[in-house]
């Protein structure tokens, strides 16, 4: 799973929703991560929720905190996928942000989209495409994360739409927790005051 374009499209909960919908048939699902920002001692690294985000990086330790499942990061991909399949009886690996990665093999590859779609068109540095439009083509579907399903001027993958809702907001401070964004206003504007 990945994107052609930099930033977040939406691929974090996609991998915890598709994490969930195999966890739920009995499957083995774990979930590989480069660890982004990681400075862990060894790779192939298990992620635990309680690990220092500085060691494992914070999307993996949220990943593991959230779907249950066994999160590894390791920069060398095959490698990690290896110890998933190896190490911890994963029957599916479902890797985070892994598209442009060709040196680990895979069957399925879905590509995250949002609102901004391919931006200017442009590769990097120019714009903010990892990848030529063409590779919208090559995958396996494209999962919008927004309004509706955008129209391309070539032939793309199947395509389909995902939107995503709120649950309950955080506060970092005290660990109160709540559905009302307007509560967490008056908490922001009191700690100004």
């Amino acid at each position: 799973m990945g994107n052609i374009s930099v930033g977040g499209n939406g691929k974090t909960p996609v991998v915890l929703a598709l994490a969930e919908y195999y966890k739920k048939r009995g499957v083995t699902v774990g979930i590989l991560s480069r660890g982004y920002g990681a400075q862990s001692p060894v790779y192939p690294r298990i992620v635990n929720v309680d690990d220092n985000p500085a060691e494992v990086g914070d999307e993996p330790r949220l990943l593991a905190g959230r779907s249950g499942c066994t999160v590894v990061i390791d920069p060398v991909r095959a490698r990690g996928a290896k110890y998933l399949e190896s190490h911890c009886g994963c029957d599916l690996i479902i890797c985070d942000d892994g598209l442009q990665h060709y040196a680990l093999s895979r069957d399925i590859e879905l590509v995250v989209m949002d609102d901004r779609r391919i931006g200017s068109g442009y590769l990097l540095p120019m714009g903010p495409l990892r990848e030529g439009i063409w590779r919208l083509g090559n995958v396996d579907a494209v999962i919008h994360n927004g309004s509706s399903i955008p129209d391309f001027d070539q032939s793309v993958a199947p395509q389909f739409l995902m939107s995503l809702s709120a649950g309950e907001f955080v506060n970092v401070a005290n660990g109160e927790e709540t559905t009302s964004l307007a509560s967490l206003q008056s908490v922001q504007c009191s700690a100004l005051a």
